[in-house]
């Protein structure tokens, strides 16, 4: 009785390890899109993050220590330049070297003041600014006048400035170098100083490119680019390519590919003179086709 049940067992166990091993070992097939290469246009973008900052402003500050005999301005009063701002009981005057409002004004007459101290400033708040640290890699592509598009975060509305200065000298951080360049920003009502925006400035377009998905791009062992290209006869081809610039969504492709041409994604790599069979379409302009290939795990 005894091995009469162990035959059954020893089946069992056998068919269990046949069906593992096919599972390991039997190729298993993978879908693999074959997306058409593009033409179109392609643009890249220098954005940053910044604040609001009067581009015309005018501090004060003692020239000494002092006290203060008069003052003849109150916080937030408009002032021309060359209106009297206060006085100090050693006869000196203080005058508005621009036109615009005053801010950050907290002494009154009898105020003791220390050689340096801020006293007020002159802003104007119909003209802001924006003064961002571009590294050396990109200021070449902020030229002065370039248009830029800004985000007033707080405001939720956008704007047009310009690039209207941009330092020939740099900081170094990091081993990097960096200029400061500014956007001059329009008013835009309710906008106030230190506000945060963001800016997006145009880099690179090119018009009338051939255009593949990131998604297709390979690079070997020397980081050179290249994709499989699917073949009329549902065979792949290694095609080296000379790559422009790229959005992370697009690649421009100076030399490897035509409009129309069809390159695999896929997970894993594809050797050369692989064979598809055809098969489902796929929706919209992602895919024109699926191909199948078998591969052994």
């Amino acid at each position: 009785m005894k091995k009469k049940k162990v035959i059954p067992i020893v089946v069992v166990v056998c068919i269990v390890l046949i069906a593992l091993f096919g599972f390991l070992f039997w190729p298993k097939e993978q879908a693999v899109k074959a997306i058409p290469v593009e033409q179109g246009s392609i643009s890249t973008y220098y954005t940053a993050s910044g604040v609001a900052d009067a581009a015309i402003a005018e501090t004060v500050a003692s020239q000494s220590t002092m006290k203060v005999y008069g003052v003849y301005v109150e916080e937030g009063e408009w002032v021309d330049e060359g209106d009297s701002l206060l006085s100090t009981d050693d006869g000196i005057y203080y005058y508005a070297g621009v036109n615009g409002t005053v801010v950050g004004l907290t002494l009154s007459k009898g105020s003791s003041l220390v050689a340096g101290q801020e006293v007020l400033s002159v802003i104007d708040r119909d003209s802001f600014q924006v003064v961002l640290q571009v590294d050396e890699y990109d200021v070449n592509a902020l030229a002065i006048g370039k248009n830029a598009s800004i985000t007033l975060n707080a405001l939720g509305t956008m704007t047009q400035g310009y690039v209207s200065n941009a330092s020939q000298k740099a900081t170094q951080s990091g081993g990097i170098s960096y200029f400061n360049v500014t956007i001059a920003l329009p008013y835009v009502e309710g906008l106030k100083e230190g506000m945060s925006l963001e800016v997006k400035i145009l880099k690179q377009q090119v018009d009338n490119a051939v255009l593949v998905t990131v998604d297709a791009l390979r690079f070997d062992d020397d980081n050179s680019p290249y994709v499989v290209v699917l073949k009329d006869d549902g065979k792949t081809e290694t095609r080296r390519i000379i790559l422009g610039i790229e959005n992370g969504r697009q690649a421009h492709v100076i030399e490897g590919l035509s409009v129309g041409e069809q390159v695999v994604i896929v997970n894993d790599s594809l050797s050369s003179g692989s064979s598809f069979s055809a098969g489902q379409g796929m929706q919209g302009s992602q895919a024109t086709g699926m191909a199948r290939s078998s591969t052994s795990s």
